[in-house]
């Protein structure tokens, strides 16, 4: 529309230039909102896998029982967690895994998962290291959702600004 009603060389440019940075605009904030929504869900992951956890104290039972708990777009994932944990080349697996995760969320969980699931849980202080450490992920994973929250909203109108003054 704004091509069409272009009269001069210089509104046609500025409408290009605006439809473009609209789009990406557009693709930015929906690509950031499906991030935050899938670390919000990987965050009730964790914690389900930390309860089920508990029960067996194997960690593929525990991210299995938790599939079925979770919301769709992390049980895919959590699904491909489940089946390179109970592969039987579980090290070619985790790499091929690691090469398409999402986040680094994701793959410090697979991380863990693996070498748990390799060389057995430790315990100290009658805390279980794994379970320790799913506790530092999710705290990690919050203060990743909080900074992203921040700077959302004080970035939330930049790209307006910034194309304001040339129109």
């Amino acid at each position: 529309f704004l091509v069409l009603c272009s009269h001069s060389f210089y509104f046609l440019c500025i409408s290009v230039m605006t439809v473009t940075m609209l789009h990406n605009q557009i693709i930015t904030m929906m690509t950031d909102r499906m991030e935050y929504k899938l670390l919000r869900q990987f965050e009730g992951l964790l914690g389900n896998v930390r309860h089920h956890y508990h029960e067996h104290g194997m960690v593929d039972e525990a991210i299995y029982d938790s599939i079925t708990e979770c919301a769709y777009e992390i049980s895919q994932h959590a699904n491909r967690i489940y089946e390179a944990l109970a592969a039987s080349d579980m090290d070619d697996a985790v790499s091929r895994y690691n090469e398409t995760a999402p986040n680094k969320f994701m793959k410090t969980f697979i991380a863990m998962c693996y070498l748990v699931q390799r060389f057995g849980d430790k315990v100290t202080d009658n805390k279980s290291v794994f379970l320790n450490n799913l506790n530092y992920l999710k705290q990690e994973i919050n203060l990743e959702l909080l900074r992203r929250e921040k700077l959302g909203y004080l970035f939330q109108s930049l790209s307006a600004i910034a194309v304001f003054p040339i129109f």
